[in-house]
């Protein structure tokens, strides 16, 4: 999609939806709106990384090497960090079952 529309084009789109969908997650209080705020998000997510991994990797002076191994790799270490330092704050946080953000009980 970047090559046909833009680098810049689809990476500004991307970050559109997901300001619209960090909005629909605060206005969200029923599940659909959570369903629609998460769609939102990977669409954005999906559209962004693999502009922005073309991006880093066309910036490269070389085109090659370690970038295209940075550009996979990063995402799905943060993933399992995220996940891991999730997990021990449940295990082992001050109150694991109380609401990480502020909002409406």
């Amino acid at each position: 999609m970047s090559g046909y529309l833009g680098r810049r084009r689809v990476i500004l789109g991307a970050l559109t939806v997901s300001a619209c969908a960090c909005g629909l997650f605060l206005a969200a209080h029923g599940i659909v709106l959570l369903f629609a705020a998460r769609a939102l998000q990977g669409i954005a997510v999906g559209a962004a990384s693999g502009a922005l991994g073309v991006a880093l990797i066309e910036l490269q002076p070389g085109r090659g090497g370690l970038a295209p191994v940075v550009t996979s790799a990063v995402p799905t270490l943060g993933l399992g960090a995220a996940a891991l330092g999730a997990s021990a704050l449940v295990q082992y946080g001050p109150a694991p079952f109380q609401k990480a953000a502020a909002g409406p009980p």
